[in-house]
């Protein structure tokens, strides 16, 4: 072997060592991945959900071959912003004018975030403080869902979708899937009966 072989040979070596470093540091750095989520209701008797909040969930895990658990904790998020909003429902807040906190919707929580919560208009309350979980479900079934029931019974969700991880159903099909690969549904409150005849007198339905 002539000067230039070796020298050549040593450089390939090099590179070699210094890609596979390179891939191994890739794959332990710290990384995150999220999936979609949605709150809403389901009503008794009626196929389609009624969803009235969208917003992002994001995890964070050791490594690119753990994206999974990222996207578990992703999940986890968007699960843990719909059961605060219905623990801080009123009457706990004691006021449904007021609206209540969102806090555990907009605030980071170690690896699991919750970003880009979003309230679809038609279900924020005539106040300061816009949203209340009470309020938005029952102009949800008794506005939009069953607008002739005079009383129903509902459940209200949080559904993630998105990647492997980010739900336990594989499949397009579904009415919370979205199109995704990977959905799971939650289950919040049941049953949550509403009486609509009383709703509507009340004007919720002209908000």
């Amino acid at each position: 072997m002539n000067q230039y072989q070796a020298i050549h040979r040593a450089t390939v070596i090099i590179s070699s060592l210094i890609l596979s470093a390179l891939s191994v540091q890739n794959a332990h750095s710290d990384i995150s991945r999220g999936c979609s989520g949605s709150i809403g209701i389901s009503v008794d008797g009626y196929s389609k959900p009624e969803i009235f909040a969208t917003l992002q969930g994001r995890g964070s895990c050791k490594n690119r071959l753990r994206a999974n658990d990222c996207r578990i904790r992703a999940a986890r998020a968007i699960e843990r912003c719909g059961i605060d909003l219905w623990e801080k429902r009123w009457p706990n807040n004691r006021n449904p004018r007021v609206g209540q906190s969102v806090e555990a919707c907009t605030v980071s929580r170690g690896a699991e975030t919750v970003k880009d919560f979003r309230i679809n208009p038609i279900y924020l309350t005539p106040a300061t403080n816009p949203f209340d979980i009470k309020y938005a479900m029952e102009k949800a079934a008794c506005c939009h869902v069953a607008r002739l029931a005079d009383s129903v019974q509902m459940t209200v969700h949080t559904a993630s979708n998105g990647d492997e991880g980010c739900g336990a159903t594989k499949g397009k099909i579904g009415a919370w899937a979205s199109g995704h690969r990977w959905y799971s549904t939650k289950t919040i409150f049941s049953p949550y009966i509403a009486n609509c005849a009383a709703v509507r007198v009340s004007g919720i339905c002209n908000n």
